[in-house]
C-alpha cells in the first residue's frame, strides 16, 4: 500500500507534457523524470508477484509455487486509455516456445491476460479483452510471439511436429525442416528479449534523465470498436486473408478519421475485404496489400496514395513516426526462410498482419542531451473480432517485415 501511495505521488508531482498537432490531430503524451517515476500499474503487480512467486532460473527452468499462486488476491487498476476496471489474477501458467524457451501467462479474472518473460523483466503481450488463448488448456502450451498462440498435443505424427492454433482453430503440421525453422523463429525472439532486457539494465545503470512517449491516431475508437466478424458470427480472418483484413480496416479507418467517404461505402464488411483482395491469393505480403489497396482506390476513382516499407525501414522507431504523423499503419510480421510457403503450412499460419494505431517508447539522456529509445510497445487489432482490437504487443515479441500505410 506504502508503495502504491508513494507512485502515485511520484505520478502526481512529475512533468508531464501532452501536445495536440492542429493539422493532424495526433495526441502526444510524454512525461519526464527518473526510471522510478515511470512506473505504472503493470509494474507494481509485477512487484508484488515477484515477492510472492519463487523463481528458479536453472537451465532454462522455472519453479514456482502453485499455493502461492493461487492464494494471491492482487487487485490492480489500469488506468490507461478507455480502461477503468479491476482484474484479479485468476491463473499463472507456464508457456514455452518452439525452441523450449520459457515465459510467463497471467490469466486475469473477468478477463484478460498478459504474457511475460520468464523473469518477469518484460511484459510480451497484454490484452483485458479477450480470454486468455490457453484459457482451460495446462499442457503443451506454446507462445511463438505475437499471435501465435498455440497448443502442442500429447499424440504428435512421427515425422514433424503438430501445433493446434487457440484462436483460429487451425492445424499447423510442420515437416522436420520446417519445425527447424520455427524453431530459429523462435530463438531470434529470444535473442531480441535480451537485447531488450540490455537496453534496460544499460539505462538504469548509466542514465538517470529518463522518459516515456505515447502517440496516437486522432479517432482511434473507429478501430477500438471495428468488429471484423460479421452478422453471422464468421471471422473475416480465413485461410491467411489477414493482410486483406488489415487493409480493409485501413480502409475503413481512413474513411471515418478523414472523412473521405467513397471508401467503404457500406462500411467493414467481409466485402471490402473481397473487394480489396480480387483475385490475389491468401498468404500476402506487404507489396501484395499495396498493390491491392492501389486497385481498389483506381476502381472507385480515388487518389489516395499507398506507401509500403520493408526491414530495416520497418522498425519500430519508424513505426512511432508514422503514428506520430497521424496515419495508422498495417503491420507484417516475418519469418525465416520465407521461401517456405506451401498453402496452409507455416506463412499462412504463423505469420499475421495487424493494424497499429498507438505507439509508446521510454528514453534516456545522455549528458549531452541526446536520446536513446527502447522498449517499444505496439497497440494494435489483430482483425480477430473486437475483443482483439487494442491488444499490447512489445516490439521484441514480433519480427517485423513491413508495413503499409495510407498517407494524408
Amino acid at each position: 500500500m506504502k508503495k502504491v501511495l508513494m507512485c502515485l505521488l511520484v505520478f502526481i508531482t512529475a512533468i508531464v507534457y501532452v501536445t495536440a498537432s492542429a493539422v493532424y490531430g495526433y495526441t502526444e503524451i510524454e512525461y519526464i523524470g527518473d526510471e522510478e517515476e515511470l512506473i505504472d500499474t503493470g509494474e507494481i503487480l509485477l512487484n508484488e508477484l515477484e515477492r510472492q512467486i519463487e523463481l528458479e532460473n536453472n537451465e532454462n527452468q522455472i519453479v514456482f509455487d502453485e499455493f502461492l499462486i493461487r492464494s494471491l488476491e492482487i487487485n490492480f487498476n489500469t488506468t490507461t486509455d478507455e480502461l477503468n476496471y479491476d482484474y484479479t489474477i485468476s491463473e499463472v501458467k507456464r508457456l514455452e516456445d518452439f525452441a523450449g524457451n520459457p515465459y510467463i501467462l497471467l490469466e486475469f479474472y473477468p478477463s484478460g491476460y498478459a504474457v511475460y518473460t520468464n523473469d518477469l523483466s518484460i511484459r510480451l503481450i497484454r490484452n483485458f479483452a479477450a480470454t486468455s488463448p490457453w484459457y482451460g488448456f495446462t499442457e503443451g502450451l506454446i507462445f511463438g510471439g505475437a499471435a501465435q498462440y498455440f497448443i502442442k498435443p500429447a499424440v504428435q505424427p512421427r515425422m514433424g511436429a503438430l501445433f493446434i492454433h487457440t484462436v483460429v482453430d487451425r492445424d499447423l503440421r510442420v515437416t522436420p525442416n520446417e519445425l527447424e525453422v520455427l524453431v530459429e523463429h523462435s530463438d531470434e525472439m529470444n535473442d531480441r528479449i535480451a537485447e531488450s532486457r540490455l537496453e534496460e539494465r544499460v539505462a538504469s545503470r548509466w542514465t538517470t534523465n529518463n522518459g516515456f512517449q505515447a502517440v496516437e491516431v486522432s479517432n482511434r475508437h473507429i478501430l477500438l470498436t471495428a468488429d471484423t466478424v460479421d452478422s453471422n458470427g464468421r471471422d473475416f480472418n480465413q485461410n491467411g486473408n489477414c493482410g486483406y483484413v488489415a487493409a480493409a480496416l485501413l480502409v475503413y479507418f481512413a474513411r471515418g478519421q478523414r472523412s473521405w467517404w467513397d471508401f467503404a461505402p457500406q462500411g467493414l464488411t467481409n466485402n471490402l475485404v473481397h473487394q480489396i483482395q480480387g483475385n490475389r491469393n491468401n498468404g500476402s505480403t506487404a507489396s501484395d496489400v499495396a498493390g491491392a489497396l492501389r486497385g481498389y482506390f483506381n476502381s472507385i476513382g480515388s487518389r489516395a496514395r499507398v506507401e509500403s516499407w520493408y526491414s530495416p525501414l520497418a522498425n519500430p522507431m519508424s513505426i512511432f513516426d508514422r503514428i506520430r504523423d497521424n496515419w495508422a499503419v498495417g503491420l507484417f510480421g516475418m519469418l525465416p526462410h520465407e521461401g517456405i510457403k506451401p498453402p496452409g503450412s507455416i506463412i499462412t499460419v504463423i505469420a499475421h498482419a495487424v493494424v497499429v494505431h498507438r505507439a509508446t517508447r521510454e528514453y534516456s539522456r545522455d549528458w549531452l542531451g541526446i536520446r536513446t529509445y527502447r522498449n517499444y510497445n505496439f497497440r494494435v487489432h489483430y482483425g480477430w473480432g473486437e475483443r482483439h482490437n487494442d491488444i499490447e504487443i512489445n516490439a521484441s515479441a514480433t519480427p517485423i517485415g513491413s508495413k503499409v500505410f495510407i498517407p494524408w
